[in-house]
């Protein structure tokens, strides 16, 4: 049963082979919002990794509920259910005691209320076993969670962040890059002491290809290598490379 339709947010496409190699592809249609963040940027930036977080655990629990049926036991449901609400109740917590400009104040009011049955449908074994089917469950814990991304995306608008669905560009920032590493590592194996290019990764010479086209996705991130092979991540991609690990990615998302 999928339960988050695509007028919430597409789920992104995973992993195609090609020439042997993993290569991500990625398709969500919506337009970046353009600006700076205009809130306090700590505060921003720790909200900003809170709904990365968020987004990777509903679309786990989107996928993981497609295996629950009406005679699945309480322990079952709940297995699924858990991990998403104890994300959303440490991002409601996260929103206590940061310093948020005034404009935002009542939106970000507005997910905190938001959360509260959301997480009581997520992690009250009462809210579960009450509903008249599991499927009746599923579909009340659907409506409360698009009601939360809703306001989660008020917040995000007036904050100058983009949409809630578009967390997923940090996931396939750090995906894209893991591609380009492994091309690296593979071109090194077989050519000691030459580094590898860009192109030299995509030509036919040195053993290759060993990338079939060149991973990016502007304006949210773009990956380069340095002088010496390194993989170097630009997020969003107009930004100053640095050179990759998964936390540089959530620039992506920002």
């Amino acid at each position: 049963m999928q339960i988050l339709t695509a007028g919430v947010f597409r789920l992104i496409a995973r992993c195609t082979l090609v020439s042997g190699l993993v290569i991500a592809t990625f398709g969500l249609v919506d337009a970046r919002g353009a600006g700076a963040s205009s809130g306090t940027p700590v505060a921003v930036s720790r909200l900003a990794r809170y709904e990365v977080a968020v987004y990777n655990a509903v679309e786990t629990f989107d996928i993981r509920s497609n295996d629950l049926t009406n005679s699945s036991t309480l322990a079952q449901v709940e297995a699924v259910a858990k991990p998403l609400g104890l994300v959303i109740q440490t991002f409601r917590s996260e929103l206590v005691g940061q310093a948020w400009p005034a404009t935002a104040r009542s939106d970000l009011k507005s997910v905190d209320q938001a959360s509260s049955p959301l997480t009581s449908d997520l992690l009250t074994g009462s809210a579960i076993t009450s509903a008249p089917s599991i499927s009746a469950w599923l579909a009340e814990t659907a409506s409360d969670l698009r009601a939360w991304i809703a306001d989660a995306d008020v917040v995000n608008h007036v904050l100058r962040m983009p949409m809630f669905r578009d967390a997923s560009y940090v996931d396939a920032c750090s995906a894209n890059a893991e591609i380009v590493l492994i091309a690296v590592k593979a071109f090194r194996a077989s050519n000691p002491g030459l580094a590898p290019t860009r192109p030299r990764l995509l030509g036919t010479a040195h053993g290759g290809p060993y990338l079939s086209n060149w991973p990016e996705n502007a304006p949210y991130y773009s990956i380069s290598l340095n002088a010496s092979g390194q993989v170097l991540i630009s997020a969003p991609a107009n930004d100053r490379p640095s050179v990759y690990s998964p936390t540089v990615c959530y620039g992506a998302f920002s």
